[in-house]
């Protein structure tokens, strides 16, 4: 008797579990706990956190326009105080004399994916544009692609990327090509269970610069690393030919420390392009110091 009941049961079960293979989840997180366990953990993280730095103290990565650049956002990363939320960031820096860009951010989906936001700033760290409509792309990326207009293209400077605070309660459903190519096609399937990747406040993003072009201001520049001589080259030519570009004003002392800052941690990754660039910027916005910060950065450098 306990025989045929247990075979029953069994037999209950397997009718049960195959009736619901192919039916959708209300609640796509149930029985997935392995799968989000360290979100919620995240998001306290983020939550117990101060927020570390102002935008204006932020070390930004000069963007490469031939290439894809890769950024990490992780536990690491400066945490910023936005009007959406804490976040944490990516500091980017444009190239200069831009006329036309598009800026494509691809946010890399695992079980999870970081929900990204693209504000645009100018050379001042002013406020000019915020883009936060993102699209399931083909390469199985949550993708912002956003064609700069002229006016934007030539006064924007800086992007710094960040995921608003809602974002961290949400999820993205997930598209499987093969079946979206079968309902494309008209091919009749059984519904399939959606599957879902939560949103967290860490992840890896791609940029890309797209549909670059520059201005008639515009020099290309070359530059290696061979090491002391091109550092002491760069120096005297910062000295002889300084910016001929008057200053106009005297800057605020937490905008001359950011260009201290920035000239500074530039020389000491090697990147003498981006030093120069900020020595140009910072004495064209009226810097009566960031000559000086040069030259002591490049002699300090100097073995």
């Amino acid at each position: 008797m306990n025989k045929h009941y247990s075979l029953l049961l069994i037999s209950a079960c397997l009718v049960a579990c195959s009736s619901t293979q192919a039916v959708d989840v209300e609640d796509p997180f149930r029985g997935w706990g392995s799968q989000f366990s360290d979100q919620t953990e995240l998001r306290n993280r983020l939550d117990a956190q101060q927020p570390s730095v102002q935008i204006e103290q932020l070390s930004y990565r000069l963007l490469s326009a031939d290439r894809t650049n890769r950024v990490d956002i992780g536990l690491n990363s400066s945490v910023v105080e936005f009007a959406e939320g804490r976040s944490y960031v990516a500091a980017l820096a444009l190239p200069e004399h831009l006329e036309q860009v598009e800026v494509e951010v691809d946010s890399l989906i695992t079980n999870m994916v970081f929900v990204p936001t693209i504000a645009v700033y100018d050379k001042q760290l002013q406020p000019l544009a915020k883009f936060n409509q993102t699209t399931l792309s083909a390469e199985g990326f949550l993708t912002i692609k956003q064609q700069f207009s002229p006016t934007l293209a030539r006064k924007a400077r800086y992007i710094l990327v960040y995921t608003a605070h809602e974002q961290l309660f949400g999820k993205t459903e997930l598209i499987d090509p093969k079946v979206a190519y079968e309902l494309k096609m008209g091919i009749d399937r059984p519904a399939a269970r959606k599957v879902y990747a939560k949103h967290s406040p860490i992840g890896q993003i791609n940029i890309r610069l797209n549909k670059v072009q520059f201005g008639s201001q515009f020099k290309a520049t070359t530059s290696n690393s061979a090491g002391a001589t091109v550092l002491a080259t760069a120096a005297a030519t910062s000295l002889v030919e300084p910016s001929k570009v008057q200053a106009v004003t005297v800057l605020q002392p937490a905008t001359e420390q950011f260009y201290q800052q920035q000239i500074r941690l530039a020389i000491a990754e090697g990147n003498i392009e981006q030093a120069l660039l900020f020595l140009k910027e910072a004495e064209a916005a009226g810097s009566d110091t960031a000559q000086h910060t040069f030259t002591e950065a490049i002699k300090e450098k100097i073995p």
